[in-house]
């Protein structure tokens, strides 16, 4: 839940946290994508979460996405665009003004296929890379405006080979 007042989103600053979210505030404010890295227990989920939450609402609006072991590139696309509003044409965004932030947690968990992939950071990659990603009945390009990506992994625990 994303009740500010339950017990379980109590989060309590230390000079690590508040540097931390020092550059995160600046990094997000200028549209730039974020990944925090570190191994468990470091606080990364923790702290992307009090930002998410804490954030002006009239100016932005975030989707997390867990991914596991099981994630693929097809429900992650239907994922990534529950939130999304058809703009014009091929041109998708957030509702009103706002600016949708996703958030990835736990990006190192999808599974290596046989060609050496993750097919759902492929297609994050094609997000990034392309400001969207292919419709999967039209094979057009759906671009995603007013949109970026924060993420969370930890490098030594995961699907890796």
């Amino acid at each position: 839940t994303n009740d500010i007042n339950n017990f379980g989103n109590l989060f309590v600053s230390t000079v690590d946290t508040l540097r931390m979210t020092y550059f995160l505030d600046s990094l997000l404010e200028n549209a730039h994508y974020v990944m925090f890295v570190g191994t468990a227990g470091t606080g990364k989920t923790a702290l992307m979460r009090n930002k998410l939450m804490h954030m002006d609402q009239e100016r932005f609006c975030y989707a997390t996405v867990n991914l596991n072991s099981f994630s693929d590139a097809n429900a992650l696309q239907t994922i990534m665009e529950q939130p999304l509003e058809k703009k014009s044409g091929v041109r998708f965004g957030p509702p009103g003004a706002r600016r949708l932030l996703y958030f990835f947690d736990d990006m190192n968990m999808p599974y290596v296929d046989k060609y050496d992939t993750q097919s759902p950071i492929e297609l994050a990659r094609q997000y990034v890379d392309y400001s969207g990603w292919f419709d999967k009945v039209k094979i057009l390009l759906k671009e995603i405006i007013k949109s970026q990506l924060v993420a969370c992994m930890n490098p030594t625990a995961g699907s890796f080979n």
